[in-house]
């Protein structure tokens, strides 16, 4: 599980906070566009391809973002929620009856990418362009693939709306060749933040568990 929390953070980071090149390419556009908003929303189906999996792992449920902070809330195939506050992620299970608390420390800085640990030239740092397909049509995809072969994160690709300038699907590939692929659909963009979607108070029904 905390692989895949660190590479979906990892990912946010490096495809929203890349510094921009000089001249601007759509994936700046729709990066401009997703931090500047106060709250984007969207609906994210996301399925998990392993060679140890006889069929894919699926979940369904909606996507919160807000400048730097994000949640994810599960409906399928059981409910629940990954909440980042800014200090630390939270996997909330059971209601909230259980719940692990990441801590984002100097341990996880090169992996994790968060908030004031974010390097604005992270993407260009540590990966390079392989391929940008479909200029010409509805839907570019860029794909780009790791500079370092002991990286987690060994290959991942964006694709993007070109008329709505909205990001409709993300793949990445691990260093154990598991795919993961995240859908995003009705996705909305609002300037209104709602701080109390990225905060998380143990209760005292709450395990809490610390990684």
């Amino acid at each position: 599980m905390i692989k895949s929390i660190n590479l979906i953070s990892f990912l946010f980071s490096v495809l929203l906070f890349s510094a921009p090149a000089a001249a601007e390419d759509l994936l700046d556009v729709v990066s401009k566009k997703y931090t500047n908003a106060g709250l984007v929303v969207a609906q994210i189906e996301k399925e998990t391809f392993s060679e140890f999996l006889t069929t894919p792992e699926s979940a369904k449920g909606t996507f919160f973002l807000s400048k730097n902070l994000f949640r994810l809330d599960f409906d399928t195939p059981v409910k629940s929620s990954l909440v980042y506050d800014g200090s630390a992620i939270w996997d909330i299970q059971d209601s909230g009856k259980k719940v692990t608390r990441y801590k984002l420390g100097k341990a996880s800085e090169s992996q994790v990418l968060l908030s004031t640990l974010i390097d604005k030239g992270s993407r260009e740092k540590n990966f390079k362009l392989k391929k940008k397909s479909g200029a010409d049509k509805d839907i570019v995809e860029y794909n780009f693939e790791s500079l370092s072969k002991k990286a987690s994160l060994q290959s991942f690709s964006i694709s993007i709306l070109k008329a709505k300038k909205q990001i409709s699907k993300i793949e990445y590939i691990d260093d154990l060749a598991n795919k993961t692929t995240m859908t995003f659909k009705a996705t909305e963009f609002s300037k209104s933040k709602k701080s109390h979607l990225f905060e998380f108070k143990p209760t005292s029904e709450s395990k809490v568990t610390d990684l």
